[in-house]
């Protein structure tokens, strides 16, 4: 079966390393980039690019997702540079996971494990995290990261 990506912060530096590198192997045939402010980069698969806000309901990314054939998901989407809106920041982290779990599950879609673009790596899962005492999350990121691991 040939993969229909959704990627989700699709703008971002890494996002649009993984894009570019993704969208270079045979088993990709599609990659849709989500991101408040989209970017377009170099991608040998099929693609397209959508401006599109996390926190909008979520009925409105599963119908993308339907509407597209995704069948596999990427969720890097994250309010990069702190804002002094606590409200909006955890809105987007927060509820915009949310709202990306939701749609993915809809359609039961396969998802992979959530990254935080602002620490650069992958967070890890409840167990890896009691592993490594001290690690420095944010109350957000906790939040959103209780999404996956609950």
């Amino acid at each position: 079966m040939k993969l229909r990506l959704a990627i989700t912060g699709s703008g971002g530096y890494l996002a649009n390393w993984l894009i570019e590198r993704l969208g270079s192997e045979a088993e990709w045939e599609f990659i849709l980039g989500l991101d408040i402010r989209p970017r377009t980069p170099k991608v040998a698969c099929g693609s397209e690019f959508l401006g599109f806000d996390l926190t909008a309901p979520w009925e409105e990314l599963a119908a993308l997702f339907r509407s597209h054939k995704i069948n596999s998901g990427l969720h890097l989407a994250w309010q990069f540079n702190p804002i002094h809106d606590v409200r909006r920041h955890r809105q987007v982290d927060v509820e915009g996971s949310r709202n990306f779990f939701r749609a993915a599950r809809s359609g039961r879609r396969q998802t992979h494990r959530l990254c935080r673009q602002h620490h650069g790596v992958c967070e890890p899962s409840k167990s890896e995290r009691a592993a490594v005492p001290g690690r420095g999350y944010s109350r957000i990121g906790d939040a959103a990261l209780s999404l996956l691991v609950a």
